[in-house]
Order: C-alpha cells, then structure tokens, then sequence
C-alpha cells in the first residue's frame, strides 16, 4: 500500500514539472539574437498601419550577478500614409533607430536597469525635422523628453510582449497568474497555459478599479493635454458614474522558446475599448 501511494506522489511530482516551462535564457558574451517583427495596428477611424522593425540583442559583457544586453532598433518602417501615424513613426524612428540601449540583466535574464541612460537621453534630445509641420519645435522637445525617462524604458522592455527580455525569470505553470501594468500603463490580470515543453500562452484582462481608472484617465490626458486637464477633471465623476467613460483591455500572447530558453517567435494581439472605441494591435516577431 505505501508503494502505491509514493508511486501515485512520484507520478503526480513528475507531471507537474513536466507542466511547466522554464524562461532562464543561456547567455554568453558575443552571443547575438536577431528579431523581425511585423506589426498591425488600427487606430478609431483610421486605416490599419503595417509597421516592420528590426531587433538586435548582443550580449557585451559580463557583470558580477549577469549580463549586458545591447538591445538596438536598426529597422522600422511603415505602409502609413495617415499624418498623425507618420507623425508618430517618424518620431519613434528618428528617436530611437540606430540608438544602442545596454540592458543590465539579472543571471535569470531579468532586465534590472539601463545602464547608459544618460547617452539615450542626449540623443533623444536631438531635434527632429520631420515634426517640424505637426508640432512647433519648442512643444515637441518639451513632450518628446517627458516620455523618455530610463523608468519609462525599462517598462517597456518588461511589460512589451515582442521584446524577448519581457518573459524572463518566469517558471510557468499551467493556469498560474499575476498582475502587472501593461506598456500603455493599464492594469492587468494574466494566466499562463502550458503548450508544450518551450511553449505556452497567456491570456490577460483589464483589472482596474474605479479609482485606477480615474487616476489613469488624468495621467492621460495631463501628458497630452495639460491645458485641458482641469476642465476634464472637473467632469470625471459625473462621466464615470453614468458609464460613459469605460475602458476594456485584452492581451493574448504565445511564445515559443529554443532549447537555450530565447524566444524563437513570439505572436500577440491586444484590444483596448475605450467609451466605444476600439484600438487592436497584433505583432508577430520571429528570430532569424
């Protein structure tokens, strides 16, 4: 009878790890993992936009508890002929393409910080002659440096789906959950699914209070129009309590990793309905 019963444990112990997946990736100095990605965005009232990048991660240098990671941008290109979103790809370009950005990651390959912020910003600074036409030149430096803070980067290489650095140091367990703050900073609630033994998906749903929502509606519309802000706050409450002001967010992600734990594709798709109106984008990034 005790055999039985240590077999029954043993069985149920040895189908539990096989149920999991493991995102430690193996780095090494010089190692370098290249990613394409294709993105489709479609904004309210708008055309859909195909966006393609690429992205280089090159393993530079070892630090005493990981690793360096040179994460550049050497690609990014649009089918958009819509001002508004050439404006924005023009900008996230002329920003961002070409600039290396050293990772420092933990022996789990957790991003840990930004380690020459201080290089970043000063390019970001530069200004941008393309943008001339859409925002006078004294706004645009203004908004642009607002956003580019190193707490800023590092959530989005944590919280951004396609970039590969953002599953590490996780044990995934079938229907496991957590909560983190998306890339466009709302709330959310994630479960994990196994696939396979390098494979798994995740489903996530907006978990935001009334408060959350509130304080995440003034933070929006601050950043974007300041002088505004008073009068949008001075009509929140009546906005929120009859229901005109809603948010819904979804996210479903599937990975799909080498032996040596880096993703080789990466598939998601998210949804967010704000009062009404939907914004969908799903990206597909691949190793080459």
């Amino acid at each position: 009878m005790k055999k039985m019963i240590l077999a029954s444990v043993m069985l149920v112990l040895s189908l539990a790890m096989q149920a999991q997946v493991r995102v430690f990736p193996k780095m090494n100095v010089g190692d370098k993992y290249v990613y394409d990605c294709v993105t489709n965005s479609q904004l309210p009232g708008q055309q859909k936009v195909t966006a393609k990048s690429t992205m280089v991660f090159y393993v530079s240098q070892k630090t005493a508890d990981g690793y360096i990671v040179d994460v550049t941008m050497t690609e990014m290109t649009s089918n958009s002929d819509n001002d508004l979103t050439s404006m924005i790809m023009n900008m996230t370009e002329g920003m961002l393409k070409g600039v290396k950005i050293r990772v420092a990651v933990n022996a789990k390959g957790v991003a840990q910080r930004i380690t020459n912020f201080s290089e970043i910003k000063q390019k970001c600074s530069t200004e941008h002659p393309q943008m001339a036409n859409f925002m006078p030149k004294e706004n645009l430096k203004a908004e642009s440096m607002k956003t580019v803070t190193e707490e800023v980067l590092l959530h989005g290489i944590t919280n951004t789906a396609t970039n590969p650095l953002s599953i590490n140091g996780k044990t995934i367990t079938e229907g496991m959950t957590d909560n983190y703050t998306s890339s466009v900073d709302i709330k959310m609630k994630r479960t994990y699914h196994v696939l396979g033994a390098n494979k798994f998906s995740t489903h996530a749903v907006s978990n935001m209070s009334r408060e959350d929502l509130k304080a995440f509606l003034i933070k929006k519309v601050g950043d974007s129009q300041p002088d505004k802000l008073e009068e949008f706050k001075n009509g929140l409450d009546v906005a929120l309590e009859s229901g005109a002001l809603t948010l819904e967010a979804t996210e479903d992600n599937v990975f799909e990793l080498n032996a040596n734990g880096w993703p080789k594709r990466i598939e998601t798709k998210s949804i967010v309905n704000m009062a009404g109106a939907e914004t969908t984008i799903s990206a597909i990034s691949t190793l080459r």
